[in-house]
């Protein structure tokens, strides 16, 4: 009886210990959400310079009086180099890339010639031309792919001589640029692009005591460069 009670006591003394040895652990914090950060940003600004060569550098011309129409002819040779400064703005949200950019471009364009039925002589030549562009791509890490497309102006003389005297006109025409390219940065500040743009600046007549001449100008040019990010 002795020992049973004993055995009693002693349980009862043990429980509380037992039961204050149990401790509650409360479960762990979920793991912050962190936002995507890609690994380079194209957005800011940016300016850098390009080399090319301008090939079929084309001024279609067709001679007309009050006859009709007498002879079309094609200018081919207008190939050449090319030099342009470049600068603009991208804005980068979840990988796509709205941007602007305007650009002036030196062009190495002899003048061309064309000599027309009854000995008329034509002649298109341009030292210039700029854009101003909207630019839309997607960026790939460093890899900025894109499109653009504006307005071009172009500084270009015409000529036109027939046997009734000699028809001029210099202005700056106005027309249309498509293109595409891609960067690459090389660095964080430093990048490299490769970019081909088609230009139309439509059509301009000029015209002699006796005939009119129609001039349409178009170009194709490939261009490689160096940009910097600011």
């Amino acid at each position: 009886m002795k020992r049973l009670l004993l055995a009693a006591a002693v349980a009862a003394s043990t429980t509380p210990v037992l039961a204050a040895d149990v401790i509650y652990e409360e479960p762990a914090a979920p793991a912050p959400v962190v936002a995507y950060e890609p690994a380079f940003v194209w957005t800011g600004f940016y300016a850098g310079a390009t080399v090319g060569y301008v090939f079929d550098n084309a001024t279609e011309i067709t001679g007309f009086n009050d006859a009709g129409t007498f002879s079309s002819r094609y200018l081919t040779d207008d190939d050449g180099v090319t030099a342009s400064a470049f600068a603009g703005y991208n804005y980068e949200w979840n990988g796509v890339v709205l941007g602007a950019e305007a650009d002036i471009e030196y062009l190495d364009s002899q003048d061309s010639r064309s000599t027309f039925r009854g000995g008329a002589v034509t002649g298109a030549d341009q030292s210039w031309q700029g854009s101003i562009r909207a630019r839309l791509g997607y960026g790939i890490d460093r890899a900025l792919i894109y499109a653009t497309a504006g307005l071009a102006l172009g500084d270009i003389d015409y000529t036109a001589t027939d046997f009734s005297g000699t028809a001029t006109s210099s202005s700056t025409e106005t027309g249309y640029t498509v293109g595409a390219g891609i960067d690459f940065a090389a660095t964080d500040t430093i990048f490299v692009r490769g970019e081909y743009r088609f230009t139309d600046y439509g059509t301009r007549t000029i015209s002699t005591a006796a005939n009119s001449y129609e001039f349409d100008t178009q170009s194709h040019i490939v261009k490689a460069g160096v940009g910097f990010r600011f």
